[in-house]
């Protein structure tokens, strides 16, 4: 009733609580709660009382052999014709196994969270000794091809001298490719720090960086809520295909829908549709390296960090007739 007086309880009430009807109907029920779930349980009690709604409480009773285990505790409010609670009518519930898988789920969650961190720890230190012990083999390539160009290059055939000019760029695309590959890795490791972006001033900041030969029109007062490293990355991987696979006399543009997604289009080569499931996967490249040079890493640059702001990216295109990258930040 009102006074959290019982009624009435069944037998198998009573056997959970290990109560004779006389006790259940007593306050001596209020005993057999957790003490620690028990403010717990009257609270909800009273904010069920004054809004007239369900109870609903999980929480812990002791049992006849004295150990607690967990219940949820349920009760609908029966009105009278004045619409004032007269009584309470709900049940008990044992939910001790779903307590139990519950703790089992959360400490296999646990463990696999560790194995997580100890797996990025591992993979940092991987991708540390890729980048140090790559890049001295490297350096050493592209010096001794330099070196040798610039003392024995008069003397040296054509054909010589063109191998070493091959063999030094093929390690400066080794080193963007080891450059390219650990800016992935991090990607996904990196803190999300949103702030408020002037998309609209990196844009024309990233622009005036790359030196573009293309005129690019950006829609002003663009704005958004994201991470300004990782936005300016992805804002340079596109403008930079955008730009190299343009035509010089065509403008690339960069612009936001109304309540809808950014994008950036450009003028030139296009691509075929039903490859556009490879764009944003890592080394699938739809063009010749030969005509335009490229790791194949930057568009899976892009596609991870719209993912980590819980957005998406994708492309429309067609051969000839340029391409357009549209993305959305959550």
């Amino acid at each position: 009733d009102a006074r959290r007086v019982l009624q009435y309880v069944n037998g198998r009430w009573l056997r959970l609580f290990g109560m004779t009807m006389e006790e259940a109907k007593s306050s001596a029920w209020q005993e057999m709660i957790h003490p620690d779930d028990l403010p717990r349980l009257m609270t909800a009690w009273d904010e069920a009382t004054r809004t007239k709604t369900e109870l609903r409480c999980q929480h812990r009773v002791r049992g006849i052999d004295g150990s607690y285990r967990w219940v949820l505790s349920r009760a609908h409010p029966d009105t009278g014709p004045d619409d004032g609670s007269v009584r309470w009518i709900g049940l008990t519930v044992d939910i001790a196994d779903q307590k139990r898988a519950e703790a089992e789920l959360e400490e296999r969650v646990r463990e696999r969270t560790e194995q997580l961190e100890e797996a990025n720890r591992e993979m940092e230190g991987f991708t540390y000794t890729v980048s140090h012990d790559l890049r001295g083999p490297l350096r050493a390539i592209m010096s001794t091809s330099m070196i040798l160009k610039e003392d024995f290059g008069q003397i040296l055939p054509i054909e010589a001298q063109d191998q070493l000019e091959r063999q030094a760029r093929a390690a400066k695309k080794m080193g963007d490719l080891i450059d390219d590959l650990l800016r992935l890795s991090r990607i996904s490791r990196q803190e999300i720090s949103r702030q408020r972006l002037d998309v609209s001033a990196l844009a024309a900041e990233i622009v005036t960086e790359l030196g573009s030969p293309v005129d690019c029109k950006i829609q002003p007062e663009m704005s958004a809520e994201a991470d300004p490293k990782l936005i300016r990355l992805a804002l340079q991987n596109l403008l930079d295909n955008a730009i190299k696979f343009s035509d010089a006399q065509r403008p690339v543009e960069v612009g936001k829908l109304e309540d809808g997604p950014f994008f950036v289009r450009d003028q030139g080569i296009g691509f075929d549709m039903q490859y556009a499931h490879k764009l944003f996967m890592p080394f699938e490249r739809l063009v010749l390296d030969s005509q335009y040079p490229g790791t194949g890493i930057g568009l899976a640059n892009v596609r991870r960090i719209v993912e980590r702001h819980g957005g998406k990216v994708w492309a429309e295109s067609e051969l000839g007739r340029g391409a357009t990258f549209y993305l959305t930040l959550a």
